[in-house]
């Protein structure tokens, strides 16, 4: 049995079909906006109501704005951009766990490897991701072996955002083309096997972790690599080939 819920009822149709077509006894789909508290303590209500029980919670809702801050038009692009990808993280969460803890059920939480590196232009996206991070390490604590908690940090994936936001943004095709993206599905696997395990924390691909080991002793040394690919004024006071870049493609 499985339920799904997003703000797009028609992708959520779609992903209902493929769920049956892998064997999928019954599909529960439940459109809402997760940054709501309302409608989410409504979709776990109907999950519990519908099927009697609830076994476990992924929240994997996320979006992305990218922009230099200073050049943001306007600031409730950001807003929505912790809203939902922070508190439609922690909202059914608080309503799942009373559900959870009578199965010892599991939440599967998709944080993101930007959260831990300094990447110009999605500075809300990876605020937004690294808070999901620092919630749910302590609350991992707090609620001990009762439900188990994976958090999962993956690099690139293939998603509707590497696809579209990022790679329309002219600021973001080399920061992206420069780093392997990794298949959803693969990613998808990973996190299922993870959780299934009861690991706490993932990150994806290998190489990300090692990157994420290399900052600590050499951080100036990642910030420049991030600042070279990804387009800024400047960085140190000097004009970065990347930033030409930018320019040149605006002008053609």
């Amino acid at each position: 049995m499985y339920g799904s819920c997003s703000k797009e009822e028609q992708r959520l149709r779609e992903v209902a079909e493929r769920a049956r077509s892998n064997g999928s006894a019954e599909v529960l789909v439940l459109p809402a906006d997760v940054s709501r508290l309302d409608e989410c303590k409504r979709f776990i209500e109907e999950t519990i109501n519908h099927f009697g029980h609830l076994d476990h919670l992924v929240n994997n809702a996320g979006v992305a704005f990218v922009d230099v801050f200073e050049e943001v038009t306007s600031i409730t692009n950001l807003q929505e951009v912790l809203n939902v990808n922070f508190r439609g993280a922690i909202y059914p969460t608080y309503y799942a766990i009373p559900h959870l803890r009578k199965v010892r059920g599991k939440i599967v939480v998709d944080a993101s490897a930007t959260a831990g590196f300094p990447v110009p232009r999605i500075s809300a996206y990876n605020t937004s991701k690294a808070a999901v991070v620092n919630f749910y390490e302590p609350m991992s604590m707090e609620i001990g072996d009762e439900i188990g908690i994976t958090s999962e940090t993956p690099g690139w994936t293939e998603s509707e955002i590497s696809k579209g936001i990022f790679m329309n943004c002219k600021g973001m095709q080399a920061l992206i083309s420069a780093m392997p993206v990794m298949p959803a599905d693969e990613c998808a696997e990973g996190i299922v096997k993870s959780a299934s395990q009861g690991e706490r924390n993932i990150t994806e691909p290998f190489w990300v972790r090692i990157l994420i080991l290399y900052r600590l002793p050499v951080p100036e040394t990642v910030k420049w690599s991030f600042a070279l690919l990804s387009p800024t004024k400047q960085w140190r006071g000097r004009q970065l080939p990347s930033k030409s870049l930018e320019d040149d493609a605006k002008s053609k």
